[in-house]
């Protein structure tokens, strides 16, 4: 496997990419935010952890979010103006951009306890230490119960 993405296992849900939708929203795309964003729609970005959220089409990381505002973690230097995009989480494969995790990579020298159900539905736990660091283990992983932030990094193929 040519792994091309990495995710951090970084907390308990699903890593499905259909369960993880980009979402429209509408502004004025300046070069370091956006502004006139609806208020709702900064909601939701900051009810994901707004650095953890990516713009579709600017191709930009938000840096935060606050009333009809938003920030970028980096300028963009494409066209502005009113436009729509879209926005995901960043930290999780998105539906129609990426690919299902298909393999693990412990981070961790001392991996605390992972549990995991695959594609087929099935459960899978690994016992805190029974995974060794640097090693890969291909397993699909649909929805993660149990986990510790930074042990683990989800792989895909695409």
């Amino acid at each position: 496997m040519a792994a091309t993405k990495f995710w951090p296992i970084n907390g308990t849900g699903s890593y499905i990419p259909e369960s993880n939708p980009q979402v429209l929203i509408q502004g004025t795309v300046g070069t370091t935010g956006i502004d006139g964003v609806a208020a709702s729609a900064v909601t939701a970005i900051n009810a994901l952890g707004a650095t953890n959220v990516k713009i579709t089409e600017l191709g930009v990381w938000v840096a935060s979010a606050a009333s009809t505002s938003i920030v970028f973690a980096t300028t963009y230097t494409g066209v502005t103006g009113v436009r729509q995009v879209n926005y995901y989480n960043g930290q999780r494969p998105a539906v129609s951009i990426d690919g299902p995790i298909s393999a693990i990579l412990v981070t961790d020298s001392t991996p605390n306890d992972l549990v995991v159900i695959d594609n087929g539905g099935k459960t899978a736990t690994f016992p805190a230490g029974s995974l060794k660091q640097g090693a890969i283990y291909p397993i699909q992983i649909n929805t993660v119960v149990s986990t510790t932030s930074g042990d683990f990094l989800g792989l895909s193929e695409y």
